[in-house]
């Protein structure tokens, strides 16, 4: 974000967002499709693999220049800072905090879901040695059906979606739970960078680096709460039940979104 606003790109923080979670399913496609084929050589080829590239990626980031914020005084916040700036930035703004809501849970169901996915593609008959290749294939689908697709699919009729796409992840058909698989990847694509594009505008009081901390503040912490409730759902009642729990955060999402967040513009929110 830092970069964009430097160029006075703000306004375009979405559309590189989600360019960049979709180069990142790509780059996790093309990582897991290489990984299954490495293994048939050698179970300790892998490993090696992400430690050189671990290392490679180490050294690129030191020649990475540290775009500052335009608010220095903002810059770097301990976190009880941050939780102070959080409340301050929702307080008397019901659309930023029904906005914050909507995207923890959407953000927390995305997180289990695609956690689990192996899990799903074993349940429904495929073997360990597909897992990989079936789940690069997700990662690929999705990253081109979310480039193709863009920003004109609503963000409540993906949301629907997604909650539709949990449940057949339970299905014992593997060719509707890859479907579901490629919805879901696809969905977060789309509405994860929705969701930090319109909260990063909404927090327009602090600077970029604070919005972005704040927004990723948020996120941890209500995963943090959330999911300890979804562990012990799948643990009592079993995954089937903890797939229709997702779906209810998606719902849920849908429901208490803002119509600020849901429009295509992405302007920075004001209260109600």
């Amino acid at each position: 974000y830092g970069l964009l606003a430097k160029y006075g790109m703000q306004t375009q923080f979405e559309r590189y967002e989600a360019t960049l979670n979709r180069i990142t399913l790509v780059v996790a496609a093309v990582s897991l499709l290489s990984s299954s084929v490495m293994v048939n050589v050698s179970l300790q080829l892998p490993f090696i693999a992400t430690g050189v590239v671990q290392l490679i990626g180490t050294l690129l980031l030191f020649g990475i220049p540290n775009i500052r914020s335009q608010k220095e005084s903002h810059t770097s916040l301990g976190l009880s800072r941050q939780f102070e700036s959080l409340k301050h930035e929702l307080a008397g703004r019901p659309a930023l905090q029904r906005d914050l809501i909507a995207m923890i849970s959407t953000g927390t169901a995305f997180s289990v879901l695609l956690y689990l996915l192996p899990i799903y593609y074993q349940n429904a008959g495929a073997t360990l040695v597909l897992i990989g290749a079936i789940s690069a294939l997700v990662m690929t689908l999705a990253a081109l059906i979310s480039s193709l697709a863009g920003a004109r699919i609503g963000i409540r009729v993906t949301l629907v979606a997604a909650a539709l796409s949990a449940v057949v992840l339970g299905f014992p058909h593997l060719a509707l739970v890859i479907v579901g698989a490629v919805i879901l990847q696809a969905g977060q694509v789309r509405l994860m960078s929705r969701y930090k594009s319109s909260m990063v505008a909404g927090f327009d009081t602090v600077g970029e680096s604070t919005s972005l901390s704040l927004v990723t503040s948020a996120t941890s912490i209500g995963f943090a709460v959330i999911a300890p409730g979804l562990g012990l759902v799948a643990a009592t009642f079993g995954t089937d039940l903890l797939l229709v729990a997702c779906a209810v955060l998606f719902i849920a999402a849908a429901l208490v979104s803002s119509p600020a967040l849901r429009s295509e513009a992405a302007a920075p929110q004001a209260g109600g």
